[in-house]
This record gives structure tokens, sequence and C-alpha cells, in this order.
């Protein structure tokens, strides 16, 4: 199992664990949102984020997505984890401890306060 950050090439995959998501929250997001949701990932300006497990055959099967933002509370910014999401097929493995534990690293090597 890998551990990435989500590239354009992604999008097909990440789309069927994000309407995987959807169907577990019982939401309902549109495609304008979704689409511009993929687009931020890919801004460098943007300060959301992707991050992707594959397995050993290259495919997605987990995503965490996670927004770094200013606090009235610290001077460094907080790293807000928003969605966590494993293929039903690959639950209980750890994959989902494994994206928390990277969102955490990718705080930390930005010096954020808290996650």
């Amino acid at each position: 199992m890998n551990i990435r950050s989500v590239t354009e090439n992604d999008f097909n995959e990440w789309l069927q664990l994000w309407k995987g998501y959807h169907v577990f929250y019982k939401a309902t997001i549109s495609d304008e949102t979704t689409k511009t949701t993929f687009n931020r990932f890919q801004d460098v300006q943007e300060p959301v984020y992707c991050l992707v497990v594959e397995n050993e055959e290259k495919q997605l099967v987990g995503l965490v997505h996670y927004i770094f933002h200013r606090s009235t509370w610290t001077i460094e910014n907080y790293c807000y984890l928003q969605d966590l999401f494993v293929d039903p097929k690959q639950r209980s493995s750890g994959l989902g401890r494994k994206l928390i534990e990277a969102v955490y690293a990718e705080a930390e090597k930005n010096h954020c306060s808290r996650v």
C-alpha cells in the first residue's frame, strides 16, 4: 500500500471513492462542487489537500481530505481533517488509521498547532 497526494490523473478513481463516501454518509453533493473540490487539490494556492492510498495494483482504495486554516487561538495554522473514506472491501485493514497518521505527518511538516 502506498499513500500519496492525489493527481489530476486520479480523478475517475477518486470520484468512485468520493461517491462511496456520499453513499456511506447519505450525502448529496453536486457535480459542480465535486469538480471544484477536485480542482482545488491541484491548485497550489488552495489550502485544501487530498491524500490517497493505492493497493499493490496501483488502484485507489482510500482517500482523506484535509485543510490548513488560520486560528484565532494560535499563530500557527490548524489542520482540519474533513473527509476520510476507505473502500468497504479494505475496511479493518488499518488503512483508515494510516491515512489519519499521514495527515498528522503533513500537519507537523507544515507546523500546524493541532489537527
